[in-house]
């Protein structure tokens, strides 16, 4: 059992299959300037955090499953962790909507082992996962996913085939800057309804 919530353990740990950059130490962030804006749990992470920047590199999972938010899920309805798959803050998110016991939400209904939850087969090709939290945000594009896809093109696993699976509510204008910095056309993303939807991915 998981202590802290009373469920079920529903986190598994992901372990990286390929390091690009190391574990190093970097000057500490300074304080937050408007607290009031960004709430005090996240002021608290920001103060706590000591300016370790852990391993970097790349995940490779397969016959495996996407849910909201980029979530990656196992064959036994687990959550893949580790702190570069959810930050502190997505995780308690999660946490609290598994806590809800909503069973109009998809994660909730995929590890609660519901057998009519809309399940979206991706079997045809391989895929790099793009579905983060904030999927209609310039700036988790800006900091997250962009340099996701400058991280994957340095890696063993890059794939020039490969597609990119990203939320139904990207907006269009993302395609236009992806194809503009790295000179990939909008056919080669696929797009999962997170809100509603499980992707059963072959690799990813």
């Amino acid at each position: 059992m998981d202590d802290s919530t009373g469920l079920p353990a529903v986190f598994e740990a992901a372990q990286l299959d390929e390091v690009l950059f190391r574990e190093h130490l970097t000057p500490s962030p300074r304080p937050v300037m408007n607290v009031e804006y960004c709430g005090a749990y996240i002021a608290d992470l920001h103060t706590r955090t000591s300016g370790k920047i852990s391993d970097t590199g790349v995940y490779s999972f397969s016959d495996c499953y996407v849910g909201l938010g980029g979530l990656v899920l196992s064959q036994d309805r687990k959550i893949f962790d580790a702190p570069d798959l959810m930050s502190p803050y997505w995780r308690k998110l999660v946490m609290e909507k598994i806590n809800s016991r909503n069973v109009k939400d998809p994660v909730y209904r995929f590890i609660s082992n519901d057998k009519t939850i809309d399940i979206k087969d991706f079997f045809d090709d391989d895929l790099v996962l793009l579905v983060k939290p904030g999927s209609s945000v310039y700036g988790h594009w800006l900091l997250d996913m962009l340099p996701m896809i400058w991280l994957y093109r340095r890696s063993k696993y890059f794939n020039p085939n490969a597609k990119f699976l990203v939320s139904s509510i990207t907006p269009s204008w993302v395609f236009e800057v992806i194809y503009s910095i790295f000179g990939i056309t909008e056919d080669r993303f696929v797009k999962l309804s997170e809100a509603v939807s499980i992707a059963h991915c072959r690799k990813i």
